[in-house]
């Protein structure tokens, strides 16, 4: 093939690219009923479950007439190739992921199996069947327990919610994938509890014996070496494990008893880092044979956190855990519980490593492990296809329909934005931590690439809520794209680029949400105009929160997802447009003249009084990506200087926060009083850069800028005056969580603090002018702060409350 070719194939066959042809198949092909396509490890060859269910169709006379195709990422085509020639299974054709045929197979094909998922631009058409094995029972935390990176879940979720059958191998996994998936309310398939496919040959009493002898290793041992593969954040972390690989192989190599083959099984991504050719006993695991052939015929095992522990001990031989790592593994990664809880032995070491390998004596285990080995049987594969293929159970199985672990609660659906480190997932937080969510099953949303940063805020999501995250990668025609770039770039605001909008806005929804049905589908950040459009297609009560004034926020240019098109389309057909103070009414006529007035509801904001107050006390620390213009030690130092009038202010960095003369009115304050400071804490922002340029020309050391942090609580309750100097605002939180902390408030009087602070008479209006809030902060000299009156925070809270459940129930 020459490089043009090579590079048109390539261009072909991107994952970007292909979602535009599968959209075309997904419109246009009917589903065939005599085609099955297997796709293992996302194409990354074929093993475990799903090499074992195709070896078993391939030899079932009764699926004889069916067509067989095995996917495969362009660079494993060729192997997977291979292992089908060399395994028998010459029914099963391979074919390459993303090419055409892959994807008419995927639009078509009647039925999919899969062993994790399948490509993000998928949706599963009605009359296909999709069986879900999963790979294995999990020690590491899954879904929402993978503590470092909950976000990533997504497109699995998706599948198993798309899926008619989900198999599990135990209860234990049965439990956790279903509820650290957050898939039991909504999923309408079968959960099959039965035993794994790829398990069938550890009952092969014939295996042992023939793979020894193919292998030429008649009377060896056979150890087998299967570590966890490690995500690594950078190539220190990398070279470090490749070194405790090749440390721990090459002490076996070296040190082993003299009957003993070790044969090595490591991840394809980490193989490389092995040199193979210097080692005389240690060999990598032989492309003939599939896995778990081998597994069968091994005397021992050793692995770390892999699930093959798990399969492995039906066999109830050694087991040995290579952890060296395991303190710092489960403080990022999570398990469901402790390592040293498994009755099998932990090695550190290379050494001691050799010493447990050398010794066949060890404690018997089967009673342990019996909970993760019930449903073991020689025949799942069988079983399998039994019930896939031909709607019979087979005894030893257990089928359950996954309506029974439904509820008859309202699903409510919440778009939640990027959860960045903002007054709106503040607010948002609020709702759900003082909601009685046992009223609802309440779903966040949010795009998953975008919310990276964000991890803190998706960990703090309390278990009694679910959150499916949106992978990118929408199908969509280049028509339907070439319309939506017309309506979104160039406001071409007509009826076909609606129309098209609105096609591939509906059939998003199904991508993303799978069929569920939801009572109400929440906008609540306001703004995203694709968000308007997707929930705008949902069957349900759609609602839309207004936080800020839409008429200054479209003149922002900063403010790129701030579509007025698409607002107006939400704010004439949307069932409610909420809003966080009463005086917005007015601005949303303003802004669009044709939004029915009977349609605004009051919807503030509710605050998390015990996580304010029981944060507030904790020790002021940076986050990882903090920025601060001083060291931690000294933002202390002036904190903890009784003598120093510390105002502060926590905003997004954005021009409409004021920030600029909140600078120049400290710096002029600095004239006349020597013992102030001035505190700005803030998120993203384009004007960030700005303000610290600011900060510099005015040649002070006693104003603290501080960029991204998670819990500004402690430093907030250790101020003396909040400030807020901005232009405009809808209602800030940060205000009443000021006040929560019993600091007195200065705000500019601009509609929304002016209208929240006047009416509570707890804060100190002042001109909307750098005059003004060099003013307000003087009040506090001038003794004008002092007759401010309490907050009734949870009165506040308790008639919030009330709004919220009037707005998704009326």
């Amino acid at each position: 093939m020459n490089p043009i070719t090579k590079l048109v194939e390539k261009y072909r066959r991107m994952p970007k690219l292909a979602k535009y042809r599968y959209t075309a198949y997904y419109e246009k092909l009917p589903v065939s009923d005599g085609i099955i396509l297997i796709e293992c490890f996302n194409g990354d060859g074929i093993t475990g479950n799903p090499y074992w269910l195709l070896k078993a169709i391939c030899e079932d006379s009764r699926l004889a007439k069916y067509k067989i195709y095995v996917a495969a990422n362009p660079k494993f085509l060729h192997s997977v190739c291979q292992i089908l020639k060399k395994h028998g299974l010459d029914r099963a054709t391979a074919v390459a992921k993303y090419d055409r045929l892959y994807l008419r197979l995927l639009a078509s094909a009647k039925y999919l199996i899969t062993d994790v998922s399948l490509p993000i631009f998928f949706i599963k058409k009605p009359g296909q069947i999709l069986l879900d094995t999963w790979h294995g029972t999990p020690l590491k935390g899954l879904g929402r327990s993978i503590r470092d990176n909950p976000h990533t879940i997504g497109n699995v979720q998706r599948i198993f919610l798309m899926s008619d059958y989900l198999l599990y191998p135990n209860r234990f996994t049965f439990d956790r994938m279903r509820e650290d998936y957050m898939i039991a309310p909504f999923f309408k398939g079968k959960y099959v509890l039965s035993g794994y496919p790829r398990n069938d040959v550890l009952f092969d009493k014939s295996v042992p014996a023939s793979v020894r002898n193919m292998l030429g290793l008649g009377g060896k041992r056979i150890a087998v070496f299967m570590p966890t593969y490690r995500d690594c954040a950078d190539d220190d972390e990398k070279e470090f494990h490749s070194q405790k690989l090749a440390q721990a192989l090459e002490a076996l190599d070296k040190h082993a008893d003299g009957d003993l083959v070790i044969m090595a099984k490591l991840h394809h991504l980490a193989a490389g880092s092995i040199d193979f050719s210097g080692f005389s006993r240690v060999i990598p695991f032989p492309d003939e044979l599939e896995t778990y052939e081998i597994l069968a015929a091994a005397n021992l095992l050793i692995t770390d956190y892999s699930s093959v522990m798990f399969d492995f001990a039906g066999t109830c031989r050694k087991i040995i855990l290579y952890a060296y790592d395991s303190e710092n593994y489960q403080n990022t990664r999570s398990m469901y519980f402790p390592i040293e809880e498994l009755p099998f032995p932990i090695v550190t070491d290379g050494a001691s490593l050799v010493r447990e390998v050398n010794s066949t004596q060890y404690k018997p285990y089967g009673d342990v492990m019996k909970k993760f080995t019930a449903y073991d049987c020689p025949d799942a594969a069988k079983k399998l296809i039994d019930l896939v293929f031909f709607g019979k159970a087979a005894q030893g199985m257990e089928i359950i329909d996954g309506a029974e672990y439904h509820n008859d609660r309202p699903n409510v659906l919440i778009y939640a934005g990027n959860l960045m480190k903002n007054g709106i997932t503040t607010a948002l937080m609020g709702i759900l931590e003082n909601t009685d969510t046992s009223r609802f099953n309440y779903l966040l949303t949010f795009y998953q690439k975008l919310v990276g940063g964000n991890i803190g805020n998706v960990n703090r999501i309390g278990r009694d809520v679910g959150y499916l995250p949106m992978p990118e990668g929408k199908p969509i025609t280049y028509y339907e794209a070439v319309c939506q770039y017309l309506y979104f770039h160039f406001n071409l605001n007509v009826w076909f680029t609606r129309r098209a909008v609105e096609r591939l806005s509906q059939r998003d929804l199904l991508r993303c949400f799978c069929g569920i049905e939801f009572h109400a589908v929440i906008h609540y950040t306001g703004y995203e105009k694709f968000i308007i459009h997707l929930l705008g297609a949902a069957h349900a009560k759609k609602i839309i929160y207004v936080h800020n004034d839409m008429l200054q926020e479209s003149k922002n240019r900063s403010r790129t997802s701030v579509h007025r098109h698409s607002i107006m389309t939400a704010y004439n057909s949307y069932d409610k447009i909420a809003v966080v103070r009463e005086s917005m009414v007015s601005e949303i006529k303003q802004y669009i003249p044709t939004a029915p007035e009977s349609r605004i509801c009051p919807a503030h904001n509710l605050n998390n009084i015990d996580y304010i107050l029981r944060r507030a006390e904790e020790e002021i620390l940076f986050d990882p990506d903090t920025y601060c213009n001083m060291p931690l030690e000294r933002v202390k130092q002036i904190l903890a200087d009784r003598n120093t009038v510390k105002f502060i202010d926590i905003a997004r960095y954005y021009s409409e926060k004021g920030l600029d003369r909140l600078v120049e009115a400290f710096r002029q304050l600095s004239r006349e009083k020597d013992n102030a400071c001035l505190i700005i804490i803030g998120g993203h922002g384009d004007v960030f850069d700005d303000i610290c340029s600011l900060v510099r020309e005015t040649g002070l050391d006693n104003i603290i800028v501080i960029r991204s942090l998670s819990n500004p609580y402690p430093i907030l309750k250790a101020s003396t005056v909040f400030i807020l100097p901005s232009i405009y605002e809808g209602l800030p939180m940060v205000i009443m969580e000021a006040l929560i902390l019993g600091k007195p408030v200065v705000s500019t009087d601009i509609p929304g603090p002016g209208e929240f602070l006047r009416g509570n008479g707890c804060g100190l209006l002042v001109p909307s002018s750098t005059e003004g809030v060099l003013d307000g902060m003087k009040a506090y000299y001038d003794g004008r702060l002092g007759s401010l009156k309490p907050f009734d925070a949870k009165g506040f809270n308790d008639r919030a409350r009330e709004e919220f459940y009037s707005l998704i129930q009326s």
